[in-house]
């Protein structure tokens, strides 16, 4: 069967900076925004569902400069 690729979709920038910068810090979604592990994977399969709250306390969690959080964030 022939591979199919996915739809770019445009919070591609914000997840990945994301995960990166999890990654970097050892840590998980679901300790940073405190809340369960299907809450914060399901913020994370649609972005577009993060509240401002939330993307605050990740930025001062993981130490996420704001310019690059709003260069990730396309509207």
């Amino acid at each position: 069967m022939p591979r199919v690729k996915c739809a770019e979709t445009p919070y591609k920038a914000l997840i990945i900076l994301i995960n990166g910068y999890l990654a970097l810090n050892g840590k998980h979604l679901e300790d940073v925004m405190n809340c369960s592990y299907n809450k914060a994977h399901s913020r994370l399969r649609d972005p577009a569902l993060f509240t401002l709250q939330e993307l605050r306390t990740i930025s001062r969690s993981l130490g996420i400069p704001i310019e690059e959080l709003r260069a990730a964030i396309t509207y």
